[in-house]
């Protein structure tokens, strides 16, 4: 392990633990890695069924990711194979850095998706918005007509019976100011009707 740390660090490579775990981290990808010594599994024959765990004397190096790899001593030592561990390492970190970025661009291109459909939808509910505002402004529009259409027919029949008393005037008047502030085209003010 000591030698493999030196090689990594020989390649500006950093190695740190966390939490009792050892990670190698190569171009900013981390990867857990392992060195231990292999143990064969031995049953005893008790009423429990029980394992004892013998050391074998050979070690096991291994990267613990999707793609994990092990390498066990065998002919050819663990030590004599840090150069081959390095590579794989190596094309892991560039395999991740790959990854990742595809995985940051189709993020990226999702959320712009996203945000334009966001926009849509907003451009989609402001136009009903609009609609539903300029279809009331026009049933505001044409009671108005409606009313001005009864207030000179009010003042036309108190002029044909010659009854066109001030009261009526002032009624009239005062129809016409609620009328014109009824009006979505004049909105006159009006004290007494502000809400």
């Amino acid at each position: 392990m000591d030698a493999l740390i030196k090689l990594l660090r020989s390649r500006d490579y950093t190695v740190e633990v966390e939490y009792d775990r050892t990670y190698a981290v190569i171009d900013g990808e981390k990867f857990k890695i392992n060195l231990m010594e292999k143990h064969n599994r031995i049953k005893i024959d008790d009423q429990y069924g029980s394992s004892e765990y013998i050391p074998t004397g050979l070690l096991s190096f291994k990267i613990d990711d999707f793609h994990g790899r092990n390498w066990i001593d065998g002919k050819v030592l663990i030590e004599d194979r840090l150069a081959e561990i390095l590579a794989r390492l190596e094309t892991e970190a560039q395999r991740e850095k790959d990854e990742r970025i595809r995985r940051d661009e189709w993020h990226n291109k999702w959320e712009e998706e996203k945000r334009i459909e966001q926009e849509h939808q907003q451009r989609i509910e402001k136009e009903k918005s609009d609609f539903k505002d300029l279809y009331q402004q026009a049933k505001l529009w044409q009671r108005a007509r409606f009313i001005r259409e009864y207030i000179s027919a009010v003042e036309a029949n108190a002029i044909e019976k010659g009854g066109l008393t001030d009261e009526i005037q002032n009624w009239l008047k005062w129809a016409r100011d609620k009328v014109d502030w009824y009006d979505p085209l004049i909105n006159k003010e009006d004290s007494l009707s502000k809400v």
